[in-house]
């Protein structure tokens, strides 16, 4: 028979077992559970990788595609120029959408196609090039000399000219300012790094061709940078031999209008 004592001691040590199958079970349901977490998270990390790397292989085709399509643009492009009878105006805005084209295929592009472009660009540019009698005020010829020379653009600038047009010319449609450092982005290596006199430059040819009664285009740059406006825009106005206001309060007033009126020109061009 059990005594009283005996029977407590088997009571507790009863309890002490059941406590102790309690902790070892909460513990391996712990353990599972942190087992399904950890399965959970490296089931999600997979399945995360996954959708990235489809992403990224979608994003690489669609890349190719638009590359591929656009070097057929080149193509047709050039065959365009090469085969029909075009007027100047209608070579000209060819060979921007040459250039913009171009620049999208990037390295899709071969070493003769993209020789073409450039050639292309080199022709438009130099039938936009005045004689030696070109038609400026004596006061803008020593300022063009010293800011613009020389009179012919070097080779290395001149399929920026038409990068520089197209883009002012898209900027124009979407009724949008712009400036150097987005128009660098855009470009890409259609357009180099160039010093502010060369910007310059290539802001003239760009201008060279609009007709006097019409706003210019660099003046959606000159709206989008005001620095540049300030310290170099008056020197392309100059040799355009237009009126360059010495206030540069007044050289806003003007550039804004100007910016505004080119929204307007091109608004359905």
């Amino acid at each position: 028979m059990t005594t009283p004592q005996e029977a407590c001691i088997l009571k507790a040590a009863d309890t002490l077992l059941r406590e102790a199958r309690q902790q070892a079970a909460q513990k391996r349901r712990a353990a599972d559970e942190r087992r399904a977490a950890a399965a959970r998270e490296w089931e999600r990390r997979r399945a995360a990788a996954a959708q990235e790397q489809q992403a990224q292989r979608v994003t690489q085709v669609q890349e190719r595609k638009a590359r591929n399509r656009a070097r057929e643009q080149v193509q047709s492009i050039t065959g365009r120029l090469r085969r029909e009878t075009l007027s100047a105006q209608q070579q000209k805005h060819l060979v921007e959408e040459l250039v913009l084209a171009a620049k999208e295929a990037g390295d899709h592009l071969s070493e003769a196609e993209q020789h073409k472009v450039n050639e292309w660009g080199k022709r438009i540019t130099a039938l936009e090039e005045p004689d030696t009698t070109e038609k400026t005020s004596p006061a803008a010829q020593p300022l063009r000399d010293a800011i613009t020379g020389p009179v012919r653009l070097p080779d290395r600038l001149v399929p920026a000219v038409a990068a520089v047009r197209g883009a002012l010319k898209k900027a124009a449609r979407t009724r949008t300012a712009t400036s150097w450092n987005r128009l660098e982005q855009q470009l890409g290596s259609a357009l180099p790094t160039l010093t502010s006199n060369e910007r310059v430059q290539v802001l003239v040819q760009v201008d060279r061709s609009t007709a006097g009664d019409e706003p210019l285009l660099s003046s959606l740059l000159a709206a989008g940078d005001p620095h540049f406006a300030y310290q170099y825009y008056r020197h392309v106005l100059t040799a355009l031999g237009l009126d360059a206001p010495d206030n540069d309060e007044d050289l806003r007033d003007v550039v804004e209008a100007d910016a505004e009126q080119v929204f307007t020109d091109w608004r359905f061009r």
